[in-house]
C-alpha cells in the first residue's frame, strides 16, 4: 500500500519531500544539499515534531544560507546562532515568538543544539573536508558507514545516522546499500502494539524528580512501562536488517509505512489518547490516559470520532494501546491496557446518535436533532475516506 500510496497512504508525502528547498535539488547543487540534510538530520532529537523541524529549517535556511556551509558555521558564534533560529522562528509564528517557546522546534536545549550546530561543522571540515559523502566512499553496508562516523559528531548515532543516509540515497547523493528500519517513538509503538518486540515492561513509578510538579501522576504510575534507551534502539534496529534482508523489504518502504501507520491512525485512535496538565506558558506534563471502562461503552468515546482504525490492516492483531504522551515526557512506552474495538463500529452509522436505551428506569439521553455529516462513504469497493493531513 505505502509503495502505491494507495488506501490509507493516498496523498501523504513525507517531510524531506515536501519541505526540502526545491534550489537545492538541482544537480549543480549537490554538496548544498548534502550539508542541508546533514544539519536537518541532526535536529531531529528528543521529542521534536517532524514537520515543524522541517519548516523552520527551510526558514533558517531562506534567512541564513551561511549557517549550512561547515566552513562558516563552524565559526559562528553560539549567540549568531540562536539569534538566527529565533528570528526564523518568529517570522514563521509571530504570537509563538512573544510568549516563551521562542525557537520554535529548535527550543528544546537551544544552547547545546547551538554549541553542537558549530562543533558538528567544525567535526565535518576536519574528518570529512566539509562533505558528509566521503564517508560513504567505497563501503558496502550501513554498520561499516558509521564506523566512520561514530563519536566524531554530537547528537549522532545509528538512528539519526541512519536517517541521514536515507535521505542521501533518497536524493541519490551516494549510492544504494541496505540500511535498517528508521527506529523512533512511531516504529517502536507498532512493534510493540503487534508484539514483534517483546521486552519485560514494568511498572512506570513516579520518577526521580524532586519537583513536584514534574512527578509523574498517581494514575500513571502503575501502568507496565518500557524504557526506550539506546540499547533498545540499537538492538531493534540491528535485527531490522536481517529481517529485511530475508524478506526482500527496503529500510525506505518499511520506515515510512511505519511512520505514517502510527501517525496517521495510531494517533487518532482514542485509547491512544493522553490527556496532560499544565505546568507553564507553553509546558505540560501527561497526567492520564484513556481507562479501559471509558473505552467499553460508546458514550465514552467522542461524540465525533470516526474509528479510522478499521481501514488499519493490522487491527486484528493488535494487543494494546500506547499513547505518545509518556514517551514523550518520560522516554517510556507506557502499556495503557489492551485494544478496545470502537462500540459503534458495530451500529449502522446513523445509530452512533440515537439516545441509549433507558436502564432500570433510567431516562433515555436527549436525541441529537441532527447528527453530524459521517465522511465515511459505504461504496461497493468498500469504505472510502480522507487520510488526515
Amino acid at each position: 500500500m505505502w509503495q502505491g500510496r494507495d488506501g490509507i497512504f493516498s496523498g501523504l508525502q513525507a517531510p524531506q519531500q515536501r519541505d526540502v528547498p526545491k534550489e537545492l535539488r538541482e544537480e549543480t547543487r549537490a554538496q548544498e544539499l548534502c550539508q542541508y540534510l546533514f544539519f536537518q538530520a541532526l535536529s531531529m532529537r528528543g521529542g521534536v515534531n517532524s514537520d515543524d523541524a522541517f519548516h523552520l529549517t527551510a526558514e533558517l535556511w531562506n534567512m541564513h544560507p551561511e549557517l549550512f556551509c561547515p566552513s562558516k558555521a563552524m565559526t559562528t558564534e553560539e549567540k549568531a546562532f540562536i539569534a538566527a533560529v529565533k528570528e526564523a522562528a518568529a517570522k514563521m509564528h509571530p504570537l509563538l515568538s512573544e510568549k516563551g517557546k521562542r525557537a520554535g522546534a529548535y527550543s528544546y536545549l537551544l544552547g547545546e543544539h547551538a554549541r553542537h550546530w558549530r562543533e558538528n561543522a567544525a567535526a565535518l571540515v576536519k574528518h570529512f573536508d566539509g562533505d558528509i559523502r566521503t564517508a560513504y566512499h567505497g563501503i558496502s553496508s550501513f554498520e561499516e558507514s558509521f564506523g566512520r562516523v561514530e563519536k566524531k559528531f554530537k547528537g549522532m548515532r545509528r538512528k539519526i545516522f541512519a536517517l541521514l543516509t536515507m535521505w542521501l540515497q533518497e536524493f541519490s547523493l551516494i549510492e544504494g546499500f541496505p540500511l535498517p528500519v528508521i527506529v523512533d517513538f512511531h516504529c517502536l509503538r507498532f512493534l510493540a502494539q503487534q508484539r514483534i518486540i517483546t521486552v519485560k515492561m514494568k511498572p512506570l513509578g513516579p520518577g526521580k524528580s524532586t519537583r513536584p510538579e514534574r512527578q509523574r501522576a498517581r494514575a500513571l504510575q502503575k501502568l507496565p512501562a518500557l524504557h526506550v534507551t539506546e540499547a533498545l534502539i540499537n538492538t531493534v534496529m540491528s535485527w531490522s536488517e536481517g529481517f529485511l534482508k530475508t524478506c526482500g523489504l527496503s529500510s525506505y518502504d518499511v520506515s515510512h509505512a511505519l511512520w505514517f501507520l502510527s501517525r496517521e491512525l495510531c494517533a487518532s485512535y482514542y485509547g491512544n489518547r493522553s490527556f496532560a496538565r499544565q505546568l507553564g506558558l507553553r509546558r505540560s506534563i501527561t497526567a492520564r490516559v484513556v481507562p479501559d471502562k471509558e473505552l467499553k461503552t460508546i458514550s465514552g468515546w467522542p461524540k465525533t470520532y470516526k474509528d479510522l482504525c478499521r481501514y488499519c490492516p493490522f487491527e486484528n492483531t493488535c494487543k494494546m494501546r500506547i499513547p505518545a504522551g509518556p514517551y514523550f515526557d518520560f522516554g517510556r512506552l507506557v502499556n495503557a491496557g489492551r485494544h478496545i474495538v470502537y462500540p459503534g463500529r458495530s451500529l449502522p452509522l446513523d445509530s452512533r446518535w440515537l439516545p441509549e436505551l433507558p436502564v432500570a428506569g433510567k431516562s433515555p439521553r436527549s436525541v441529537r436533532q441532527k447528527p453530524p455529516p459521517d465522511k465515511v462513504t459505504n461504496s461497493r469497493q468498500g469504505f472510502l475516506f480522507a487520510p488526515p493531513s
